[in-house]
């Protein structure tokens, strides 16, 4: 009964505040786990739902001791809860630049409509250039092979057509010569 009751204070406390401040964007942090454990510590993430603005799932991966996929899983847990507008939650400390990508690019790909990252103040130009990184689509390998080969074989063949437009100038070039010769 105490979940229930701290749910509707919770649920009260954000309409009110919508009510009384409604241009604020509200948002709502949800710690991480199984839907009955998230129901049982009082995130009714479906309840919060119609009121705040975005929800903010707690995936901080590396501190979780968990793969980056993690981050993307989170959304996909909070879309099957209710949840509408998710920006994910993405750790931005003690983590290396590289797993920021990853992090980042699992929660697009999983829907996220942004990502909320702390603590940001503990980022450097390298971790943002990841995160630059994570919200770009991944190229494939085979359609990065498929530039170079379409790259490759258009400048050679720029290359012969002007060699032999090249030819035909100096043979034409030539035969004029020959032809103000002969008068």
């Amino acid at each position: 009964r105490f979940f229930e009751w701290r749910n509707e204070a919770m649920i009260e406390t954000l309409r009110s505040t919508r009510r009384e401040i409604p241009e604020v964007d509200l948002s709502l942090f949800v710690i991480m786990l199984e839907e009955a454990q998230r129901l049982a510590r009082g995130q009714d993430v479906e309840g919060f739902a119609g009121i705040v603005d975005f929800i903010v799932p707690n995936t901080y991966h590396v501190v979780a001791g968990r793969d980056a996929s993690w981050v993307g899983d989170g959304v996909l847990a909070l879309e099957a809860s209710g949840a509408g507008s998710i920006w994910s939650g993405v750790q931005g400390y003690e983590i290396p630049p590289g797993e920021m990508r990853k992090a980042v690019r699992s929660a697009i790909k999983s829907g996220a409509e942004g990502v909320i990252i702390f603590r940001y103040g503990t980022m450097t130009k390298k971790h943002w250039a990841q995160v630059q990184r994570g919200f770009s689509p991944a190229i494939p390998t085979y359609a990065l092979l498929g530039l170079f080969l379409l790259v490759f074989v258009s400048s050679g063949c720029l290359y012969w057509y002007h060699r032999a437009r090249s030819r035909r100038e100096r043979s034409i070039e030539k035969r004029r010569k020959k032809g103000r010769r002969r008068r």
